[in-house]
């Protein structure tokens, strides 16, 4: 599978990282986010965002502040896809506490741990009636977002917003961890475009051993440039800010490869 694709904006946060200029010096030789990290979410209404915990704040905030950029979207229209690995996980987990106490469970809580609630209250606080998809792709989620992205532009959508967002798990699953666990979002409103960015995946030749990616470290083929401490979500941020002219990433059993041409 192959796509093809170009960013008309973005926007992220991290712990310590906020504005366009730290994150364009961030992706020059990433590191794992540290610092507080918030997200004020001040575009969406105070009823609305009460209900949203940490994790869809970032996801939302992001949302709002791409959306901002340049022409306004139509809503009605426009796709969206928000990927995450592992959702709302700590919400997730607090509803499971609840069952392992034999307490009732609050219904409005189950709502909203669902993996597309984050991306159903953003095109609630839209008045959005376009598609929307929610994916996870495990380590790689952010390239399943981006192929869901690209099969929207295939059926004739002329952009779609593409929030990539995730939490670390509880310290429960902490001995289960294959990557750095930092909270962090990024938007990217795409658009079909013949040169600019591709991303092609493939499944990983048996011959070929599979790199790891470690809790301590992404390995990654040197054709990037640099190795990063940072979750791959986080990694595939930093390559497309300071694209080289090609990636390659082989786990899980896939190869996926990143290109840019200028």
């Amino acid at each position: 599978m192959a796509a093809r694709f170009a960013i008309r904006h973005w926007a992220a946060i991290a712990p310590g990282l906020r504005t366009a200029d730290e994150w364009l010096d961030w992706a020059a030789a990433p590191v794992r986010p540290e610092g507080t990290v918030e997200a004020p979410l001040l575009a969406m209404p105070a009823m609305q965002r009460r209900r949203v915990e940490r994790v869809g704040r970032l996801a939302l905030q992001v949302a709002f502040d791409v959306d901002a950029e340049g022409e306004a979207p139509d809503f009605a229209t426009r796709p969206m896809v928000f990927a995450s690995r592992h959702g709302d996980v700590l919400r997730s987990v607090g509803l499971l506490d609840t069952l392992d106490r034999a307490e009732p469970l609050s219904p409005t809580q189950f709502g909203l741990s669902v993996h597309n609630a984050v991306a159903a209250q953003y095109g609630i606080a839209r008045g959005s009636t376009a598609p929307y998809s929610a994916v996870a792709g495990g380590r790689f989620s952010a390239e399943a977002g981006l192929l869901e992205a690209m099969a929207f532009l295939g059926d004739g959508h002329d952009e779609v917003l593409l929030v990539v967002y995730d939490e670390p798990p509880p310290t429960l699953f902490e001995r289960d961890a294959d990557e750095p666990a930092v909270p962090f979002a990024w938007a990217a409103r795409i658009v079909r475009a013949d040169e600019c960015f591709g991303l092609e995946s493939s499944p990983m030749p048996q011959r070929e051993p599979s790199p790891p990616i470690t809790a301590t470290g992404t390995r990654i083929d040197p054709t990037l440039g640099f190795s990063t401490e940072a979750p791959h979500g986080l990694a595939v941020l930093a390559f497309l800010l300071k694209p080289r002219a090609m990636w390659r990433v082989e786990a899980d059993g896939a190869a996926w490869r990143w290109t840019h041409v200028d």
